[in-house]
């Protein structure tokens, strides 16, 4: 079973250059990797899935995070992020497998509320998530992106009760 280290290192301190040599071999691993658990014992098919999504997600990353100094405005390239919500939405249809698709769909629900399209942003929760009886994790961050899009499209009242229920059932959120 991977420990909880490996999977934020595998996670969070991988380059895409590791993340791609991991896809085809884990015979040439390097010394700081040769004894992750996650690469040892995930079997190919699914981490060959957790090392596409990780790379999606590391190109959606600097379009939805703010800047380390608070004051600088984040520059938004929006014909980037309307290519990259496209293809989540395009990776959401071809996989399978339930938690990756709810994290392309929390990646294309995060890209529109980012993009400032809230109407849009409001469409893919409800598209993805309205129906979503489970109550994961991804639900729970997608509608955090949904009330802040009803928010800033005057629906303050709504929105809060969300962030309400949010805060309340989301320890990540609050």
């Amino acid at each position: 079973i991977p420990t909880i280290d490996d999977l934020e290192n595998f996670i969070y301190k991988s380059s895409e250059n590791e993340l791609r040599s991991f896809q085809y071999t884990k015979l040439e691993l390097g010394k700081s990797w040769a004894k992750n658990s996650v690469l040892l014992h995930c079997d190919s098919t699914r981490l060959k899935k957790a090392i596409e999504y990780l790379l999606f997600a590391k190109q959606v990353e600097p379009f939805v995070t703010y800047p380390v100094n608070h004051w600088e405005v984040p520059v938004r390239d929006s014909l980037t992020m309307n290519k990259l919500l496209i293809t989540s939405i395009e990776n959401y249809k071809k996989s399978s497998d339930r938690f990756f698709k709810e994290r392309f769909a929390y990646q294309a629900i995060r890209l529109a509320h980012y993009s400032r399209q809230f109407k849009r942003t409001t469409e893919l929760y409800e598209q993805f998530f309205q129906k979503d009886r489970s109550k994961k994790l991804m639900y729970y961050w997608s509608l955090s992106h949904y009330a802040g899009a009803l928010r800033s499209l005057g629906e303050v009242a709504k929105a809060n009760v969300l962030f309400a229920h949010i805060y309340e059932n989301c320890p990540s959120r609050s």
